[in-house]
């Protein structure tokens, strides 16, 4: 049966008890950076300059909840999840679509990171610890390509080949990260299934690519 999957760094929610009753922001166009904008006192209008083309950063929201026997079991998990969460590296957030644990339809992802306090509110339904909370996240590298890759029953090698790289990417597959600061190529030989993989970078000119795999969509 299909099931919407929250991932981060391919470690589902649900392993810490968490479930997610509402999530805001993944679609959510930022605002736009404005360069230069002044009010001139003496004409209508703004004087703005339209010359390049940048947004804000994406605000993310989870709104979970997390549920367990006792507060003690709670508080482990809590921090179980909060181990994956932090940390000195940006995270992959990924949601979608799963079939008994193999992914059939499309999905997105976010390389993001926390910077704001999480509140928990403790709560006791029928016998159980229940406590929600939610957790907003930025997002850091916006502009994504996601791919979709298919091993066969002998093993199909992934090859994406980076070239004319301008600036720092990140790729994820599977839930692991391979950061590029330079041109190469990454080599890759999964067992048999369907896994997800992302290209996370400021802009989509600042590399090209090569790869086996089925580009499923891009947004920034």
């Amino acid at each position: 049966m299909e099931r919407l999957i929250y991932t981060i760094d391919g470690i589902g929610l649900l392993n810490f008890g968490i479930t997610v009753a509402a999530v805001n922001g993944i679609l959510d166009i930022p605002g736009r950076k404005m360069g230069y904008k002044n009010s001139w006192q003496e004409i209508s209008g703004e004087d703005v300059d339209l010359g390049i083309m940048a947004n804000e950063v994406r605000e993310i929201e989870l709104h979970c909840q997390i549920k367990a026997n006792t507060p003690a079991q709670a508080i482990t998990q809590f921090n179980s999840f909060m181990a994956i969460v932090d940390g000195t590296q940006a995270k992959c957030l990924q949601i979608g679509l799963f079939d008994d644990g193999t992914l059939s339809g499309k999905f997105l992802s976010f390389l993001i990171y926390r910077e704001d306090p999480i509140k928990l509110e403790k709560k006791f339904v029928n016998g159980h610890v229940i406590w929600p909370f939610t957790i907003k996240f930025k997002e850091f590298l916006p502009v994504k390509r996601h791919f979709k890759f298919e091993s066969g029953a002998g093993g199909t090698a992934l090859t994406l080949t980076i070239s004319n790289l301008v600036h720092p990417i990140v790729v994820v597959f599977d839930g692991t990260h391979y950061k590029f600061n330079e041109d190469g190529v990454l080599n890759l030989n999964p067992k048999q299934g369907i896994f997800p993989l992302s290209i996370f970078s400021n802009s989509y000119s600042d590399y090209n690519f090569a790869i086996n795999a089925t580009l499923l969509w891009s947004m920034s």
